[in-house]
């Protein structure tokens, strides 16, 4: 079994959305991943309402929630922006504010090398998928092989969450009348 039905194969284990970076990174430890997270924002919510689930240093996770990171992490802005991955080697701070907090995740061992995947589902949701390695294996994200294989874990991990909230559901935008005339 390759990494990727390993890691497919985890997350499909998952019970509860805090389970899921954890099922994630068992797969990929192998091959380098350090750190997996995984927030979910729910449309019309802001990021600090965001649900997630992460293997970063819970001190980390904490100070980002409570100074509202968010708001000035470049990675974040460069994923809200996108709908392709986000090579965090790619990403240039827009002020020293940005600059600042990627250097206090490398502080906290989350690495300055990552991959984060934006994922939007049909309901207003905005996910992002991150996965960080450390300095040894500076190229891992340059790969686009590997990259197309993270998107696609990153969109199971969505559908996954998706399914524990029920967010799967596409409602009818359609009036009543609509759906008579259309014979739905």
């Amino acid at each position: 079994m390759n990494f990727l039905e390993k890691t497919i194969s985890e997350l499909s284990k998952a019970q509860t959305v805090a389970q899921l970076a954890r099922h994630c990174r068992a797969g990929l430890t192998k091959i380098g991943i350090s750190h997996v997270t995984y927030a979910l924002v729910k449309q019309g919510r802001a990021f600090s309402d965001a649900v997630v689930s992460s293997t970063y240093p819970k001190e980390w996770q904490i100070r980002y929630l409570e100074r509202s990171y968010a708001t000035i992490d470049p990675v974040f802005i460069a994923c809200r922006l996108s709908v392709m991955p986000v090579n965090w080697s790619h990403v240039r701070p827009p002020s020293s504010a940005g600059g600042a907090i990627l250097q206090e995740a490398v502080d906290q061992g989350i690495g300055r090398i990552g991959l984060s995947v934006p994922v939007r589902g049909p309901d207003g949701t905005f996910a992002i998928a991150s996965f960080t390695a450390q300095s040894e294996h500076e190229t891992i994200f340059d790969d686009l092989h590997f990259q197309a294989d993270l998107v696609l874990i990153a969109f199971y991990m969505h559908a996954q969450a998706a399914s524990m909230f029920g967010l799967n559901e596409i409602k009818s935008a359609l009036t009543p009348r609509e759906i008579e005339i259309a014979g739905l």
